[in-house]
């Protein structure tokens, strides 16, 4: 992806753009449309988390749930997949 390149010659200090950031980012953008929703959220729990979220949570739903007691429970990432894996939200 010629964007990850382009952003790493023109801010040489600047991390976080790899090509596979990148795909999370647009995937990201996609997935939450409506930013007045999101943006409260996704600013409360670590990009990370939400990078586990896109993989193991397919229902927009649930996946608002877990980040939504995320945030409020202030769960780690390992403690985030660990309550996803035992299907808390069941």
């Amino acid at each position: 992806m010629d964007l990850a390149r382009d952003i790493k010659l023109a801010y040489p200090g600047l991390r976080g753009f790899s090509v596979r950031n990148l795909k999370y980012m647009l995937r990201f953008a996609r997935e939450y449309p409506n930013l007045e929703i999101v943006q409260p959220l996704a600013a409360q729990i670590p990009w990370t988390s939400h990078i586990v979220l896109l993989d193991k949570v397919q229902d927009p739903a649930i996946r608002a749930w877990y980040a939504q007691q995320a945030a409020e429970n202030q769960w780690s990432r390992r403690g985030l997949i660990d309550r996803i894996d035992r299907r808390l939200f069941d």
